[in-house]
């Protein structure tokens, strides 16, 4: 039954189950699911308000009062959980708590979820209360359900539970009928008429322990509610003296509360004194003479009863004073409501029920700012009036009545505004008979008068009003067969219109016609102009949401439709232009069809329109170059080993499709232009292409594409080669851009499969390698990542991973052999190897040695030079000068000299051809060898030289080297000794 009763809770939120045919008890969600037929059970009430703890006695979790309480509190409204409790005489009673609020059986809260639930039930109605207060357990309920059966007319399931214990109180807090009636109190046609909903009350001042104030508050509530308020009470005669008692005691305990709230006098309920149980059958004659004898005996006696007497009538005004016989002959109250009535009890309740409660039922009124009167007429204002109550009146603050009432009538001004709003939707759907739209078929030829005839037979036939014209037809009726004529009978061919402009303006004029009226009245309430404008947009969305959408879907079928037409119309002629100005000529005709009012009224429809025709032209101009495109790409890829599949194709581009052309392929390809003529021209002649397509150039659309299939191939080419360029180089630490700048001018040279070196030189002008320890490091490196090439070969092709690792070799080379210009130590020795292991032993970091033949071969010991890789190294050796031969037989090397000058633009301008380095940082220009020749050689002395009419002072600078150095030489007598030459301190040796 689980899965059953979660399906009942989303469909029918509060119903239980209860198995026929019996139904005496309720079948739960935790019973096994069983075959058979069951009765949906609905709650029949729902609670206002209640206490945030309180008990029901001893009850059979499957009695169906019982589980449909539980069902409502826990599960529907969810605001309640149920605990079982053990007493200590073993009786157990269910306990039901709040899941938010301090539990206290003293503490009355409002259920605000049951309100909301109650505004399927009022409906935009004025309501009408009828409550029964009283002491507890004397049959408040039971009453209830016999008045309204006499109401109603029927029998139907009891609204409120019923409990034949005399004992234990079966209502607590305060609840309301889910079902209305509607009052026979006004004349007004039954839509008008006030909703009658019943109030069952927890009897008051019970002796179990609960506080006054709680009665207070709830009694409250009840006569702030009610138009007729029953005082429900058990007593044989007027003169017995249990009568006199609870006129006391309502005397003293609602005395204090209504001198606190005078309000309450404005407010008041028309009160019924019941009198159950009365010991003989009178009429309502009789009842009221019985009234005026006791106001007339209590005049004349003073004491407890005619102070009562007199507070009631000063209270409640008029009291009406009834009796009831007991409605059987042995009282049962849980039998009451199935057993056959006392004639008598029948009589008289009718007799009540017609001419005393029915004409007093009129809708509770409040005055409003501006004199109206408001009423509850929706869950809201009834949930503003319930909370400003409940939480304001106690037995020593006075209620903010009001503060209170303020809000109750802003809450119930914009139900009413609402109900107007709804009534104005019910009524223009009456006025249009159920045909509130019209539409309009136009036909655009005379060929279309067949399709009109036959449009007109299927509107007849689904029942909607069609008035026909010469060439066109006017169909009215509901929006959803609109909608669905439109869909499913009309021909494509036919223009269709929506004629909504009336609907629209009657909309338009009620908006009005509401907005002046709510603006006065919220104006009271400090609502502005835009939030009036707001709700009123709401309440119109809302009420008039079916209309307005079927409006919006309607205009958009038609504008779907006719730009269907249109992009038929557009292709077919666009496909049949010959040159590209008459394609663009034909789109400029129809956009401005458009501008001038055309087919497509709305903006957006207009730029949709617009994009499609621009993009239709779009298409049909570049379809030649597309289909040239496709075969230049399948031919040229084809011969480098590419097979391609034109109905799927597996590249998104050109460029994705280089990258898998095998290396040799890549770098061997040719383009040429004939090779795609005749496929190109086959495409381009097929039928169902535009005819744009049958005059187009191919020469020219092929030249373009042979143009652009090179750039990609190159663009590709530079791709691989700085790919394993970057990886080979990868020590160095270079700039890729700079690399691919290489590999671009590289590409761009004639042959340069076959030159090698000159990538070697534009490497070796870019790079800037220095013969520095840590540069010469790296270049040992770079050696070793050229032998081992990767996957250059299938990347590269065999002739350009050749040539690549040719030209890095020479590059490394180049670089090598510039360190040995600027010797650092020059050592003697008999064998190349002895000399570098004796180096490593000493721990001599070397990076080159090869033999200087300038020294001379005749002498015992060969000359080697020796390329160290840090200062470090140098300190070393000077560490071993005694110790070690090599470095006393030492002599003295000078490499060759460098030109530079501080940093000059002009300098750059003039002699940018033979600048090897320029700094504006370090503020220096370092010259290469060719400004020697080119540039000095013109002077015949001095350091002056001209460049661009300013004077640069160009100087010689160069290291020198000497060993050994037998004894200190301090900087000083050094700079005496060579005035000119720079020394650096950090360095004995460098000078």
């Amino acid at each position: 039954m689980t899965d059953i009763y979660a399906i009942i809770r989303q469909e029918h939120p509060g119903c239980i189950l209860s198995k026929l045919p019996e139904c005496e008890a309720a079948s739960l969600a935790a019973d096994p699911a069983l075959p058979g037929e069951f009765l949906l059970v609905p709650p029949m009430s729902l609670p206002l308000a209640l206490p945030t703890e309180f008990s029901v006695g001893p009850a059979d979790e499957r009695d169906l009062d019982f589980a449909l309480m539980k069902e409502v509190l826990c599960e529907m409204l969810g605001d309640y959980a149920c605990i079982k409790r053990e007493s200590a005489d073993g009786t157990v009673d269910h306990v039901f708590k709040h899941r938010k609020e301090e539990c206290s059986r003293n503490k009355l809260v409002v259920v605000r979820s049951a309100v909301h639930h109650l505004n399927h039930v009022i409906q935009h109605r004025k309501v009408a209360f009828l409550s029964i207060v009283g002491k507890p357990r004397e049959g408040k309920s039971t009453l209830l359900e016999l008045m309204r059966r006499q109401l109603s007319g029927d029998d139907g399931l009891p609204l409120f539970r019923c409990s034949n214990s005399s004992e234990k109180a079966c209502t607590a807090g305060l609840w309301v009928s889910t079902r209305g009636f509607l009052t026979k109190a006004s004349e007004a046609s039954p839509q008008y008429r006030p909703l009658l909903l019943m109030l069952d009350s927890e009897g008051l001042f019970a002796d179990d322990g609960v506080h006054q104030d709680y009665f207070v508050r709830l009694f409250t509530i009840v006569g702030v509610l009610s138009s007729v308020m029953i005082l429900n009470n058990k007593i044989s005669n007027t003169v017995a003296e249990e009568f006199k008692t609870p006129l006391a005691r309502l005397a003293v305990m609602y005395k204090g509360f209504f001198e606190r709230n005078p309000w309450f006098k404005e407010h008041q309920p028309k009160v019924l004194y019941l009198a159950r149980d009365w010991n003989q059958s009178q009429d309502l004659f009789e009842d009221s003479e019985a009234w005026q004898e006791v106001e007339s005996r209590c005049s004349s006696e003073e004491g407890p009863l005619h102070d009562a007497m007199r507070f009631i009538k000063e209270a409640f005004g008029v009291v009406k004073f009834v009796t009831l016989p007991s409605p059987v002959a042995e009282i049962d109250k849980n039998d009451i409501v199935s057993k056959s009535l006392d004639g008598r009890f029948k009589k008289k309740l009718a007799s009540i029920v017609e001419r005393i409660v029915e004409p007093s039922l009129k809708p509770k009124s409040f005055t409003n700012s501006n004199g109206s009167n408001c009423y509850i007429s929706g869950g809201e204002p009834l949930l503003e009036l319930l909370c400003s109550t409940a939480e304001a009146v106690s037995t020593e603050i006075a209620l903010d009545w009001p503060g209170a009432l303020q809000r109750f009538r802003e809450k119930a001004t914009l139900a009413r505004l609402d109900a107007q709003v709804a009534s104005m939707a019910e009524e223009y759907m009456k006025a249009s008979r159920g045909h509130p739209l019209v539409i309009e078929a136009l036909a655009r030829d005379s060929l279309e008068e067949a399709a009109l005839k036959t449009l007109k037979t299927c509107a007849e036939q689904a029942g909607l009003v069609v008035s026909a014209e010469r060439s066109s037809l006017k169909i009215r009726g509901p929006p959803s067969q609109l909608r669905t004529l439109v869909r499913e009978s009309c021909p494509d061919s036919l223009k269709m219109v929506p004629l909504l402009e009336a609907f629209k303006e009657h909309l338009k004029k009620e908006q009005v016609t509401v907005r002046s009226g709510a603006l006065e009245e919220l104006a009271a309430f400090g609502y502005a102009a835009s939030t009036v404008d707001d709700l009123m947009h709401a309440y119109f969305h809302k009420y008039f949401l079916d209309l307005n959408q079927t409006c919006e879907d309607l205009e958009e079928l038609f504008v779907q439709r006719e730009l269907a037409f249109v992009e038929k119309q557009v292709k077919c002629q666009m496909r049949a232009a010959t040159s590209k100005e008459d394609v663009l000529h034909l789109a400029e005709s129809w956009q401005e069809s458009f501008r001038q009012g055309g087919s497509v009224r709305q903006k957006d429809a207009f730029q949709l329109a617009t994009r499609m025709i621009s993009e239709e032209a779009t298409m049909i101009i570049n379809r030649p170059t597309e289909l040239v495109r496709q075969a230049a790409t399948y031919t040229w890829l084809h011969k480098m080993g590419l097979t391609l599949d034109t109905q799927n194709p597996q590249y998104t581009s050109l460029e994705d499709a280089l990258k898998d052309v095998e290396g040799d392929r890549l770098f061997a390809a040719t383009i040429r232009p004939e090779d795609v003529f005749f496929l190109a021209q086959e495409q381009l002649r097929q039928p169902s292409e535009p005819a744009l397509c049958r005059h187009a150039d191919v020469k020219v659309l092929i030249s373009e594409q042979a143009e652009h299939f090179q750039q990609a191939t190159f663009k590709e080419k530079c791709r691989r080669y700085h790919s394993e360029v970057c990886r080979m180089l990868a020590p160095l630490g270079r700039d890729p851009a700079s690399l691919w700048r290489i590999c671009e001018e590289f590409f761009g040279m004639e042959n340069p499969e076959s030159n090698g070196e000159a990538f070697s030189e534009l490497l070796q002008g870019a790079l800037q390698v220095r013969s520095s320890g840590e540069e010469l490091a790296a270049i040992e490196e770079v050696k070793v990542l050229t032998q081992g090439v990767g996957n250059s070969e299938s990347c590269l092709g065999l002739v350009f991973r050749e040539q690549l690792q040719f030209s890095i070799e020479h590059f490394c080379s180049s670089v090598v052999e510039a360190a040995f210009g600027e010797l650092q130590v020059m050592l003697f020795a008999d064998c190349k190897l002895q000399l570098q292991d004796k180096l490593k032993e000493l721990g001599v970091d070397v990076l080159a040695v090869k033999p200087n033949h300038s020294w001379g071969t005749d002498k015992a010991d060969k000359a080697w030079n020796i390329a160290l890789r840090s200062a470090m190294a140098l300190q070393t050796v000077l560490k071993h000068q005694a110790t070690f031969k090599p470095f006393q037989k030492m002599g003295l090397q000078l490499p060759p000299i460098k030109w530079v000058s501080k940093f000059s633009n002009k300098a750059l301008e003039c002699w940018k051809d033979h600048v090897c380095r320029c700094s504006s940082e370090e503020d220096v220009i370092e010259y290469k060898d060719t400004f020697e020749q080119a540039v000095a050689c013109l002077y015949e002395r001095g350091n002056s030289f001209s460049a661009a009419g300013e004077e640069i002072e160009v100087r010689v600078r160069f290291s020198l080297v000497l060993f050994p150095v037998r004894f200190e030489l301090s900087p000083a007598l050094l700079q005496e000794i060579c005035p000119r030459l720079q020394f650096h301190a950090d360095s004995p040796m460098a000078l």
